[in-house]
């Protein structure tokens, strides 16, 4: 499970760096805020 994890990471990663390098910094901020508030609920709604 931990090296699916690691791989699944490295590929975010990947494709964060591909965004980021391709479009302005102000539009790939709003997209990460916007994907750190679905990640923390889904934690939390895992944990209830």
């Amino acid at each position: 499970m931990d090296e699916i994890c690691i791989i699944l990471s490295l590929h975010a990663l990947f494709i964060l760096a591909l965004v980021v390098s391709c479009s302005p910094n102000c539009f790939t901020l709003r997209i990460l805020d916007d994907y750190r508030k679905r990640s923390s609920s889904s934690q939390k709604n895992r944990k209830a």
